[in-house]
């Protein structure tokens, strides 16, 4: 079947670091820009212009050189990515006229590949905004309990902060009021900036995928939470 091999590159890449992004939202990887493109950009190019014979099993050595090399310490977000790839291939080959050719998919000359441009273009667009927060969000939201009340809570990577020994959280107002201990004498917390004085009250914190507990400080919020999370989590006291 006829293509042209220049929409098949385009295509491909748009595919391609679509499937690395997802892998990475969806197994909170961290790759920096350079080395996604490095990745896409190499594996895209051989598979769309190698046509000689054993160009599949040079894509074979390559995707091994690189798993070695950039994947082997993120083995599942490479596996989700590889996983997703063959899933939006399958999914075009279902679509639309096309051959399979190196790994990649080759459409046919006669589709119009507009759409399928203007698709993924905004599917890359949106995943680079918002997407990749809501796809990670199951690694940062816990439920879990304060004083047996039931509540969402989020993993603030940036909340560290002690008081007379304890992980301090921080809850919404609506939270607060509702714990059993009556506030207790001022806390002072510790940032990275300054230091404040707050009002506290004790409470036992469970989180309910381990059962695993430990006794916090509570601290109020009068602003709106992360993801509208009912508290945020402290680093130094993760139970899950």
């Amino acid at each position: 079947m006829d293509s042209y091999v220049e929409a098949a590159f385009i295509l491909n890449g748009m595919i391609n670091y679509a499937a690395v992004q997802i892998g990475c939202a969806l197994t909170s990887v961290i790759l920096s820009k350079k080395e996604k493109l490095c990745y896409v950009l190499i594996i895209t190019s051989c598979g769309s212009f190698m046509f000689m014979q054993g160009s599949l099993m040079i894509m074979f050595l390559l995707e091994t050189a690189f798993f070695l090399k950039l994947f082997y310490k993120t083995s599942q977000m490479y596996l989700v990515s590889i996983g997703f790839r063959f899933l939006m291939i399958l999914s075009l080959i279902k679509w639309m006229d096309g051959s399979v050719h190196n790994l990649l998919f080759f459409p046919a000359v006669h589709v119009n590949l507009l759409p399928v441009f203007l698709l993924y273009g905004l599917f890359l667009l949106a995943l680079s905004r918002k997407w990749q927060v809501y796809f990670s969000m199951h690694h940062y939201m816990h439920e879990v309990y304060l004083d047996d009340m039931k509540v969402m809570g989020y993993l603030d990577s940036g909340n560290s902060a002690m008081a007379q020994g304890l992980p301090i959280i921080v809850a919404s107002k609506d939270v607060y009021e509702m714990l059993k201990e009556e506030e207790s004498s001022c806390v002072e917390v510790h940032t990275l900036t300054n230091k404040g004085s707050f009002a506290g009250k004790k409470a036992m914190l469970r989180y309910k995928k381990s059962g695993k507990s430990i006794q916090v400080i509570v601290i109020m919020s009068e602003e709106k939470l992360l993801l509208g999370a009912d508290c945020l989590l402290n680093m130094k006291g993760v139970r899950i």
